[in-house]
Order: C-alpha cells, then structure tokens, then sequence
C-alpha cells in the first residue's frame, strides 16, 4: 500500500511487512520502489556527473566529480540559489566534500578544481632538480661506456 503524501519521498509496504522507498525522478519522474541496498548505486548509475573510481568496485562509493559539476554547486551556494544542506542532500554528498570544494572555489574563482599552476620559483626548483637527474644519467652513462671501451682494447691486446 502506498502512502498518498505531498513529500517526494513516499514509503510503501511489501510482503513480509518490509520497506521500499519511492524515489522521486532526479531520473524521470516517481520510479518504481528500490530496495535501500541498491538505492544509492541505481541513483549514481544514472548520473553523468559522477563517474566511479576505476580501482574500487561499486561497492567502495569512491566517485570522482566532474569538475563544470562541482562548479556548479559552489556557484548556487555563492549566488544564494541554494543552501549547502539541500545540494548536499539532492546529489547525495558530504558537508565536508561540498565545504572543501568551496573553500577551493573562494581561493581560486573559476579556475578552481584544475591543476595549480607552480610559483616561478617552483618551476624553475623543478627544472634543475630534472637537470641534475638528467646529468646524473649521462654520467652513469658515460661510465658503462668508457668500461666497455676499456674491456674492449685490454682483450684486443691481450692484456687482462
């Protein structure tokens, strides 16, 4: 027996006296009941701004956002369009995750959630330390070279 109410979340019977929930479209519209084990794995399969880390299975929950998505909501909590508790319950995300992307998105605006561009002092720190390993393998080089040359004219003339 289905409840008749205004909320979007309706609770039906089934046999045994166990609960389904009715959820309302985000997909298309009042769906058929879901068990609570696949609730949360039917809403994220049909959502194109999530995509499930490759190395966990379903089961682990670890999703990666798409960044225009996680821009989106840092930008209706800013205009005020919406409250952080409601965006959180609508794509099923944690205070704290919408708290850090919006923290990001306050420090850096728009090019928030790309990666961070290095000070000119970072850069040029991280092009000698790539110099100073490619000489170091020139150098190791050079020796491999230089023992094969000398094992090379030692047993040309004979000498061990």
């Amino acid at each position: 027996m289905v409840l008749s109410t205004p909320e979007p979340w309706a609770f039906s019977e089934r046999e045994g006296s166990a609960l389904a929930v009715d959820v309302p479209c985000l997909l298309s519209g009042w769906g058929e009941p879901l068990s609570p084990d696949n609730l949360v794995s039917q809403l994220l399969q049909k959502r194109s701004d999530v995509e499930f880390h490759p190395d966990l299975k379903e089961e682990g929950l670890k999703r990666n956002h798409t960044r225009e998505f996680k821009l989106q909501c840092c930008r209706q909590v800013a205009t005020g369009q919406k409250r952080p508790a409601q965006i959180c319950r609508e794509h099923n995300l944690s205070e704290s995750v919408l708290l850090r992307w919006r923290r990001e998105y306050e420090a850096r605006g728009e090019a928030a959630f790309t990666e961070k561009q290095l000070s000119q002092t970072e850069a040029l720190e991280a092009k000698i330390a790539e110099l100073e390993r490619f000489c170091g393998q020139l150098a190791l080089e050079n020796i491999v070279i230089l023992k094969k040359t000398l094992e090379s004219s030692r047993s040309k003339n004979g000498t061990p």
